[in-house]
């Protein structure tokens, strides 16, 4: 017979950063406030009346993080606490008892990239062979997360301390020329120097 459910989440937020919240699957409404860095609050609540949907596997909120750029592989502690949203089951009549919930935290497993300083490079060529300046060069990792340099007045281009056992998609974007392929995937795992980008016109 709950209608809602308060409880707090801590983290390391120098590792896990973004959180975004997404109603489960047990129905009702949820608000969170994640003003302070490494811990959330949350209320998730049936506004409308009535109870939070039955049964086993159900669930209340999804948190996504963002791992942080450069973070080592390993396990991440997820905490409950009380801080800033008590932990505490509420029912629908409020004369009615309620057994409180037990609150098991967990672990958040980081894998895959290492922070090892590897780099791509490469360059951005017309159609002769010459080489572009002022190309607007993207890398993005599987996250989503992207960094941006600016090819050189020969064409050149370099990013640095790229994390290895990830892949990356490399984009070329110039106000002048247009590139039949204007993206490339690579899996990194050492220095890559050889991603070069043509421009097939104006």
């Amino acid at each position: 017979n709950e209608a809602g459910y308060t409880f707090s989440i801590a983290f390391n937020s120098a590792l896990l950063t973004n959180p975004s919240v997404v109603i489960g699957n047990s129905g009702g409404d949820v608000l969170f406030n994640a003003n302070n860095p490494g811990q959330i609050g949350f209320s998730v609540t049936t506004f409308t009346g009535g109870t939070i949907a039955a049964g086993n596997n159900k669930t209340l909120v999804t948190v996504t993080f963002t791992v942080a750029a450069g973070a080592q592989p390993g396990t991440v502690p997820i905490t409950f606490t009380d801080t800033p949203a008590r932990r505490k089951a509420s029912p629908v009549d409020p004369n009615f008892p309620i057994t409180q919930p037990t609150y098991m935290g967990g672990t958040i497993t980081i894998g895959g990239a290492t922070a090892a300083g590897a780099s791509i490079s490469g360059r951005v060529l017309t159609a002769n062979g010459r080489g572009i300046r002022n190309v607007l060069m993207t890398m993005t990792d599987a996250n989503g997360n992207s960094r941006t340099a600016i090819t050189t007045a020969f064409g050149y281009y370099l990013f640095d301390n790229v994390a290895t056992g990830a892949a990356y998609i490399i984009e070329a974007k110039a106000k002048r020329y247009k590139f039949a392929q204007p993206t490339q995937i690579r899996n990194v795992s050492g220095d890559i120097d050889d991603v070069i980008f043509t421009a097939d016109g104006f």
